[in-house]
């Protein structure tokens, strides 16, 4: 009974998390999504349970590439910033965190991985760039653009000698 209600309380917590859950085997198929990673990559549970997981979209980064390997080894991965795609072919900015489940043996018997959705963080970072480096009005460098590069200029650091800003 107590085991029961442990599973039912790590089953809801799961279930509740804005973070997407993932976890497969050492053959990397799926047996566990949950509602954030359904948000998140557009996949049902129904969908994503059984199927492989893949590192997407092609052509992966060395560092994604190696995710599944480097969990399978016992290295725990944090603040990986990768591109997924989604079920509707778009790319979501991700945040993953990995790391190996084992046995009651010690022996590996899967990888569950993290990701957190960090699109619209990603899209407001470069807009406040923009705005405090450009005209909203022009589009064109604005004064503290001009005085930092003018600055790097000044000290050497510029290579050719003349402002190229526009």
């Amino acid at each position: 009974d107590d085991l029961k209600q442990a599973k039912d309380t790590l089953s809801t917590v799961i279930d509740a998390s804005p973070v997407a859950i993932v976890c497969s085997d050492t053959d990397r198929r799926i047996f566990l999504w949950n509602k954030a990673a359904e948000r998140i990559f557009g996949y049902s549970a129904q969908e994503a349970i059984g199927q492989i997981a893949r590192e997407m979209p092609p052509p992966a980064s060395p560092e994604v590439v190696g995710l599944m390997k480097r969990a399978l080894a016992g290295e725990i991965v944090r603040d990986l910033h990768v591109k997924r795609l989604r079920k509707d072919g778009t790319v979501v900015d991700v945040r993953a965190a990995a790391a190996a489940m084992y046995n009651a043996d010690g022996t590996v018997r899967g990888v569950a991985r993290a990701y957190e959705d960090v699109t619209d963080h990603i899209r407001a970072t470069e807009q406040l760039r923009r705005i405090a480096h450009y005209d909203q009005l022009t589009g064109l460098p604005n004064r503290l653009t001009l005085q930092r590069e003018l600055g790097r200029l000044l000290s050497g650091d510029g290579g050719p000698t003349a402002i190229a800003l526009f």
